[in-house]
């Protein structure tokens, strides 16, 4: 079960998932896996298991877990550093990972798509996926950013560097 995002944190706003009651089984499984993976990648196995460790449902007792998963914006030469927070993060990519595969289902006869007389599937591109991903990579490369700087509090990062994507 999932610690940091419910379903219900997609029912409403830019990040509204059209769901029923199948559906919602299977987006409860896919938050249930892409916040543990994608959490191991921000951190790496040690760290992550720490930052879960140190959480008790509501909060962190260790400030530096609180540091990276708040929001935050830093000056850094010109650039400004901004983290929307692990939170939201997380939601973008799960997002992201739930809705590319939406438009798809299996059947006997293999992976097909509805049928539609008076609508087309938007792309990936013109449904904002790309932007969601990299909007949640963003905010990805701004804690690395930031444990990176703190090093020494952080001794047992061993985070994996991610991009952003393009559709060109």
């Amino acid at each position: 079960m999932s610690l940091f995002v419910q379903c219900s944190d997609f029912e409403v706003g830019n990040l509204r998932i059209a769901n029923n009651n199948i559906s919602s089984d299977s987006l409860q499984d896919v938050i249930d896996r892409v916040e543990v993976w994608f959490l191991q990648d921000l951190l790496g196995a040690t760290l992550y298991r720490q930052f879960i460790a140190d959480f008790d449902g509501t909060v962190f007792s260790e400030q530096r877990f609180t540091d990276i998963f708040a929001p935050f914006a830093v000056d850094e030469d010109c650039y400004l550093i901004r983290s929307e927070g692990i939170k939201q993060m997380l939601m973008l990519m799960i997002y992201f990972e739930y809705v590319r595969y939406q438009p798809f289902t299996n059947s006997e006869t293999g992976n097909n798509t509805a049928v539609n007389e008076n609508s087309t599937p938007a792309s990936g591109i013109a449904s904002g996926l790309y932007l969601r991903y990299n909007e949640a990579i963003a905010t990805y490369q701004a804690i690395q950013w930031f444990i990176k700087e703190n090093v020494t509090i952080y001794p047992d990062y061993n985070g994996q560097a991610k991009e952003k994507t393009s559709w060109v």
